[in-house]
């Protein structure tokens, strides 16, 4: 599968990739101790320590039946950026590591 754009960040140590159609909101959460950054899919909200950028094309791979043993999070699939592997978040069932704790504005 071929993503045309992807925003690229990190939580939890981990690369992220978030579909670009589906971000509608990204911007610095407010009130919080440490730089956390908010992006909002519409409905799901996702907290994350760092925005990287955009990637303009990303080619994903499924989680193959090795890493699905000990990767239990959903996923789109895995990419590489810059050389580095990106986790492709799938937007209707983000990570519980990434989700905010608090309801999305709007």
């Amino acid at each position: 599968m071929r993503l045309d754009e992807c925003l690229i960040v990190r939580g939890g140590g981990v690369l992220w990739g978030v579909p670009r159609a589906r971000v509608r909101v990204l911007a610095r959460a407010a009130g919080t101790a440490r730089d956390v950054y908010r992006v909002e899919l519409g409905g799901r909200a996702l907290a994350v320590d760092e925005v990287l950028g955009f990637s303009a094309r990303l080619e994903v791979r499924p989680l193959g039946a090795v890493l699905r043993r000990f990767w239990s999070a959903p996923a789109l699939g895995l990419a590489l950026h810059d050389g580095r592997p990106v986790v492709v978040v799938d937007p209707d069932l983000p990570p519980g590591a990434l989700v905010a704790s608090e309801e999305p504005h709007g």
